[in-house]
């Protein structure tokens, strides 16, 4: 399940343990309650007084489209998402499947594909993608600009090193 508040909004959780004070490490085991001394899973910490404020910080996931897939910084090869690159650049070996990311309720008519600012595919039909998979070589910009019923559009555009025989 997946919510969207608007700038502003302002969320409370509630965290409880039917056994606090008493958390084990790891209740996986066979020691017994408060003789747990050798196990630990994590060391994230939940603080139970006013000397120690937390806060749980949530993604702001703005109500626009974007290039969901390649993504920045990201290594892909045959149109596979593999590891994140050292330097943030988005590196792509083979065919690349290129998905924007379109916010629910959004009345799209159609999408368009570009490489180089040179258009290579137009898609009126969900899900609204394109496989990029010619002969190219070294660092090109894909961009997405998705248009609405009523005229307006959106953008997105990300810059790949791509090396595709």
């Amino acid at each position: 399940t997946s919510y969207i508040w608007n700038i502003g909004h302002r969320i409370r959780v509630a965290v409880s343990s039917s056994n606090y004070p008493r958390f084990l490490a790891n209740p996986n085991t066979a020691d017994g309650i408060y003789k747990n001394t050798t196990y630990k899973v994590a060391n994230n910490t939940l603080y139970f007084d006013s000397k120690h404020p937390s806060c749980i910080i949530l993604p702001i996931v703005e109500n626009k489209m974007f290039i969901q897939k390649p993504k920045q910084g990201r290594l892909y090869i045959a149109d596979r998402e593999i590891t994140q690159t050292f330097f943030g650049n988005t590196i792509i070996l083979g065919r690349i499947t290129i998905q924007p990311y379109i916010p629910p309720g959004k009345d799209v008519t159609r999408v368009e594909f570009y490489v180089d600012n040179v258009l290579k595919h137009n898609d009126t039909q969900k899900p609204y993608q394109w496989t990029w998979d010619e002969v190219v070589f070294g660092k090109h910009r894909i961009k997405v600009k998705t248009y609405y019923a009523g005229g307006s559009s959106e953008e997105d555009k990300i810059d790949a090193i791509v090396f595709n025989i």
